[in-house]
């Protein structure tokens, strides 16, 4: 009975629309025929291409596409139109989705497919003209936007899209056959799309981008052109040997333009407080990963190398040295890039990618080449660009690197605080090529020098910066364990005097000489203390150990029970003891423990926030950057060849001074 209402429900509402169709669409349809402009608002015009589009009955779907087609008219602006038709396919979908439940989901299917195929084929016995090609652009816009698979329909929609496109073979820079390309390259399939004169296409795409930046076209224009050619790299990359030859000569020549492109460079200099020229260096940023992010995915796939025209003037596998003019190209962008906060879709991706592919395919000598280009004088942000790609290929840098480049920048900037960006970077720069060091010393005994140097001098740095309110409390706690594992490695007296920096006197008073310093930034300051002994707790000499845990459970006994505080660091003692000791220290840990577990084990039950350190708010700990978590050291590659010659006295006197 329901299903029988359902039915005479959908009959009624049938009827009404034949009836709307009878009364409206044979005026609509003279407007569209008729040489006269169109007068009517577009809202009006563009939603009825779409409604009736969408809902026409199948005896007049002939007449109604075929107006839209041929109109005179109403291509004058065929992106509006397009757009129309687009929307038709999943206006479509929405009305076949309140057939009801007796409509089943698969004769739904069924019906748009068929739908589609009725549309595509009143399209194609039209003759060729733009309308044409900009309607079959539209359909096949609307099925690439949903999740249904279209079939035969969307095939020969396809193969007369590549037929119309390929009537012009030698597409014009300023051509709209070229912008309607670039619209449609990602809906159609790769195969179809190699019937088209890729060798000749290619070029013309990547001119036409660079002069939509120079024009400072819409940047939807630009990013469809830059889509396209990502795309078009691709595709050529699965074809013949001369077609690949050309598409990689192409990713070479696209990276280097970008890189020298005067018009672009001098919009997104640092310094300019400009909101145009910022947004005119996010589209050229934009326009560049794009493509680039087609290239990584081609250098990923670890092609075959092919023997290009230029290879003898190129020292790196080919690979290698593309993914080394990709992150050239980056570091031009390094202001809008810090601008910007990093929030760029496929930056990260293709910077580590192109750092992996460097390293797996050329080793210490491609980094080494990669910094050879740091230029001698840089700002804050390319100073931050410069340290992050130290930090993450660490252990693939030789001595040079470290020497030259590396360690000065971490010397001068970690001592800029204002430079906030830069600031962190050096910090977890520096940390991750003691971390490195200290890793290969098995390997290199060299490297012994340049961690017994620089370990205390950082270690004291941290604490000074931290007392200075530099950097938060709660980092130190984070850093200085690293610090001290780092040294463990390097000799008993750096161990030593390492841990007793965090006993003495000067450290364990107020973080500031000022009397106006208030009591809860002196304990709060006294507890950060406090945790950051205790997580150092695991590189203390197994001798020394029950010694240390005493001192530290004797302080945190002074403290009321009920203090979090004293929560906290009962909770953070319970992990270390049970989590971080090694296997020779737990026996020491664990009486530890039971000595003074009446103590502290009830305090455990409040432990449910110890993340959040006394002193410091829960929603800093969530925004503050983590400067002490992010280095990448990449422990299964080859250690640097000559580090340690960056322990010389000026590196160290270069520190000190901090």
């Amino acid at each position: 009975m329901a299903a029988s209402s359902s039915q005479q429900s959908s009959a009624s509402q049938a009827s009404n629309a034949n009836d709307q169709v009878d009364s409206v669409l044979p005026s609509f349809l003279a407007v569209l025929r008729s040489d006269a402009p169109i007068t009517l608002p577009s809202e009006t015009l563009y939603g009825a291409i779409t409604h009736f589009l969408s809902s026409v009955p199948s005896p007049r779907l002939r007449d109604f596409v075929q107006a839209v087609v041929s109109s005179p008219r109403l291509w004058d602006k065929p992106s509006s139109a397009r757009e129309a038709v687009r929307l038709s396919v999943s206006a479509k979908l929405a009305q076949l989705g309140k057939r009801g439940r007796w409509f089943a989901e698969w004769r739904a299917a069924r019906e748009a497919v068929a739908w589609v195929g009725a549309v595509v084929d009143e399209v194609i016995v039209v003759n060729e003209s733009i309308g044409r090609t900009h309607f079959l652009a539209g359909i096949l816009e609307g099925m690439e936007a949903t999740s249904r698979d279209w079939g035969h329909a969307r095939s020969r929609a396809e193969e007369e899209m590549v037929l119309a496109l390929a009537m012009e073979n030698g597409f014009s820079d300023r051509d709209e056959r070229l912008q309607l390309f670039a619209d449609v390259a990602g809906c159609i399939d790769e195969k179809r799309l190699r019937a088209l004169d890729l060798a000749l296409l290619l070029p013309s795409i990547e001119d036409n981008l660079f002069q939509t930046l120079a024009r400072r076209d819409d940047a939807d224009e630009t990013s469809s052109r830059a889509r396209a050619l990502g795309r078009l790299f691709g595709v050529m990359e699965n074809g013949d040997p001369q077609i690949r030859r050309c598409a990689w000569e192409s990713m070479f020549t696209f990276c280097l333009r970008m890189r020298d492109f005067p018009e672009i460079q001098r919009g997104w200099r640092e310094g300019a407080d400009d909101f145009a020229a910022f947004e005119r260096g996010k589209t050229a940023l934009f326009s560049f990963l794009l493509p680039a992010l087609s290239i990584l995915d081609i250098l990923l796939a670890d092609p075959e190398p092919l023997q290009l025209p230029s290879s003898s003037l190129r020292q790196l596998h080919q690979s290698a040295q593309l993914s080394l003019d990709i992150l050239l190209t980056l570091v031009t962008f390094a202001s809008i890039i810090e601008q910007a906060e990093g929030g760029f879709e496929g930056y990260h991706r293709v910077l580590y990618g192109a750092l992996d592919v460097l390293v797996a395919k050329s080793g210490p000598s491609g980094v080494r080449l990669l910094f050879e280009h740091a230029p001698r004088h840089m700002s804050a942000s390319e100073t931050t660009w410069w340290l992050t790609a130290a930090e993450s290929v660490v252990n693939e840098l030789d001595g040079w690197c470290v020497r030259e480049i590396v360690f000065p920048l971490c010397s001068k900037r970690i001592r800029e605080t204002s430079q906030r960006r830069s600031f962190e970077a050096a910090h977890s720069t520096l940390l991750a090529l003691l971390t490195a060091a200290s890793q290969s010393l098995e390997k290199d005994s060299s490297q012994r020098a340049f961690v017994e140097e620089i370990g205390p001098v950082y270690a004291s740095l941290v604490i000074r910066q931290a007392r200075q309110g530099d950097i938060t409390l709660d980092q130190p706690r984070s850093a200085y364990p690293v610090i001290v594992s780092t040294v463990v490695r390097a000799s008993p007296s750096t161990l030593v005097s390492v841990i007793n920096l965090l006993s003495s006197p000067g450290v364990v008073s107020s973080p500031s000489p000022n009397s106006s310093t208030s009591v809860p930034e002196r304990d709060a300051w006294a507890h950060t203390i406090l945790l950051t002994r205790l997580a150092i707790s695991p590189y203390v000499p197994t001798p020394q150990l029950r010694q240390h845990l005493d001192a530290l459970a004797e302080e945190v006994l002074t403290v009321p029970r009920d203090s979090p505080k004293r929560v906290e660091f009962a909770g953070a003692a319970f992990k270390v003891v049970m989590e971080d000791l090694g296997d020779d220290q737990r026996r020491v840990g664990m009486e530890w423990w039971a000595d003074h577990r009446d103590d502290l084990e009830s305090d455990i039950t409040g432990y449910g926030n110890s993340n959040v350190p006394t002193g410091v708010s829960e929603r800093e700990q969530k925004t503050k950057p983590n400067w002490t978590g992010r280095h990448r050291v990449r422990s299964d590659r080859r250690a640097p060849a000559q580090r340690a010659a960056v322990s010389d006295g000026r590196s160290f006197q270069i520190l000190t001074t901090v």
